[in-house]
């Protein structure tokens, strides 16, 4: 995918080099299942922005161990990190689903989205 981050995986190579001490078990992460789209969904939902497009890092998926423990304990404050990481509006973005998930404890990403989509919070402010 980029530099330090490939799809695809080999488990029992993964495995032996941990066990030879070559990486650690933190080196890796494996995500399983998919997303697939109908013919133009996709570029549906991108002209819906429900999709933020950006480069990747491999510290997105991999966090510096220094910023790891301040801004990634949960996949709602990694997803806010890295729209902060994006500046302009997807800053912004972070903030207001900071707000939005400390007056709605327990409130997910996905619901922020839709929060966004039906207009009951101003998207691009």
């Amino acid at each position: 995918v980029v530099e330090g981050l490939y799809f695809g995986a080999d488990m029992e190579h993964a495995s032996e080099l941990v066990t030879r001490g070559l990486c650690s078990i933190d080196d890796f992460r494996f995500f399983y299942k998919y997303s697939s789209w109908a013919p133009g969904q996709l570029e549906d939902e991108l002209d819906r922005e429900v999709w933020f497009p950006a480069a990747c890092s491999p510290n997105w998926v991999f966090p510096p161990t220094s910023s790891a423990a301040i801004h990634t304990r949960t996949l709602s404050e990694r997803w806010r990190h890295i729209l902060r990481s994006l500046g302009g509006r997807y800053a912004a973005a972070s903030e207001r689903a900071r707000l939005i998930d400390e007056h709605r404890k327990g409130q997910s990403v996905e619901s922020w989205c839709e929060a966004i989509r039906s207009g009951q919070v101003e998207k691009g402010a």
